[in-house]
């Protein structure tokens, strides 16, 4: 996209965002079919402006695809593995960790909405800070160490649903990954399209080769164990690949048909490990920080934001 068409496009998608808050608000006033319409009105005057934009009379199919995609990011402890208490608000150089989880998202051409599900006031407060849309917070049965982060999603969309709004692509970003890029998530998108996929998982080349790994005996005991024989340089060994929790896309269709990320249809999405850092004790947190003070302090190189 040419820069200056990026940025209309963003503007508008900025006003869909806040005109899809007041709506929520509203919706507890209401009649449903009152909301529906107001939604309806306000998506039409968005349209004509964005077709207004472009010298061609036309959207491509960029263009098309900002307004189709929602961005889940769940944000407490009890939905993902936690160390400590409130980790996903801990400043991390300078702003809450989730923050750049918002960020990043805003910044994808991809991405329209850019919602936080929590359970959380403070929580919700300080997402609506960094830009992200909390209309309404998560149900008491989806806010247990035991719910599934699917289920998460599908209430999301059916309280979407409820004020007539809906999606094509939905993508959940888990806030414990703080080094994945923009960057990275628009060519998830763009692997979606070129795959024809019906979604899309992020990966990345294991640390730590598992053909190079054992089941040890309890005495510990190497005897038969390792042949001298069997044993391959570490260049020559397959590369092994595991799910880095960055990226999570699908089909909203697909996602309520089979409830999973992993289908006939899903692909992986490989990405470099630096970004793939999942945030989960104080040694991870404290080699990001490491890692943000000694590489990514310009965001415009590292492409975080």
């Amino acid at each position: 996209l040419e820069k200056e068409r990026f940025l209309e496009i963003k503007k508008l998608a900025q006003e869909v965002r806040k005109e899809n808050e007041n709506l929520f608000k509203a919706f507890k006033m209401e009649a449903p079919e009152d909301a529906i319409k107001e939604k309806d009105e306000f998506m039409e005057t968005i349209i004509d402006s964005i077709e207004g934009s472009f010298s061609d009379g036309e959207t491509g199919r960029e263009e098309k695809q900002i307004f189709r995609a929602n961005v889940l990011i769940p944000d407490d402890e009890d939905f993902l593995n936690t160390y400590s208490k409130d980790k996903n608000i801990r400043n991390l150089d300078g702003k809450p960790l989730i923050a750049y989880t918002i960020e990043s998202a805003r910044n994808s051409i991809y991405i329209d909405e850019v919602m936080v599900s929590t359970d959380s006031e403070n929580y919700a407060d300080i997402s609506r800070k960094f830009g992200a849309s909390v209309p309404f917070l998560r149900s008491e049965k989806n806010s247990t160490d035991t719910a599934k982060s699917v289920d998460v999603l599908l209430e999301v969309l059916d309280e979407y649903k409820k004020v007539g709004q809906e999606f094509d692509n939905v993508v959940l970003l888990q806030p414990t990954s703080p080094l994945r890029t923009y960057k990275s998530i628009n060519s998830a998108f763009e692997m979606m399209k070129e795959k024809n996929a019906d979604s899309i998982v992020s990966v990345c080349e294991c640390e730590y080769n598992p053909l190079l790994s054992i089941a040890l005996p309890t005495d510990l005991n190497f005897f038969n164990l390792i042949k001298s024989d069997n044993l391959l340089r570490r260049q020559e060994l397959s590369k092994f690949y595991r799910l880095n929790g960055a990226i999570y896309i699908s089909k909203v269709s697909i996602l309520r048909e089979i409830q999973s990320f992993y289908g006939k249809y899903s692909y992986a999405f490989i990405m470099e490990q630096k970004e793939s850092i999942d945030i989960d004790s104080e040694l991870d947190f404290e080699y990001v920080e490491f890692l943000i003070n000694r590489f990514y302090k310009n965001n415009e190189k590292s492409g975080m934001k």
